[in-house]
């Protein structure tokens, strides 16, 4: 059960009221205040909810993230993740 104590990213950014039980785990979405349920070890209802009813939000986030990863890359690093782990102290 350690894996469904992480709270997953998509959770972090959109959702508020995180909790988990045995069976599943439940969020309030920040933005229209639905109440969001899933599985313990899936996060595909908090995607698809933000993605179908926040589509402009979502596309703007991938936006945002989609030109952060290419000033990266145009700095020679592969990835964000790349860069982090070169600039490691």
């Amino acid at each position: 059960m350690a894996a469904a104590s992480i709270t997953p990213k998509i959770v972090k950014f959109g959702f508020k009221n995180y909790a988990v039980d045995d069976t599943k785990r439940t969020a309030v979405c920040r933005v229209c205040s639905i109440k969001i349920s899933d599985t313990t070890t899936k996060t595909s209802n908090f995607i698809r909810h933000y993605k179908k009813t926040h589509r402009e939000r979502c596309m703007n986030v991938l936006a945002r993230k989609l030109t952060l990863s290419l000033s990266y890359v145009r700095l020679g690093f592969k990835s964000i993740k790349h860069y982090k782990e070169k600039t490691k102290r």
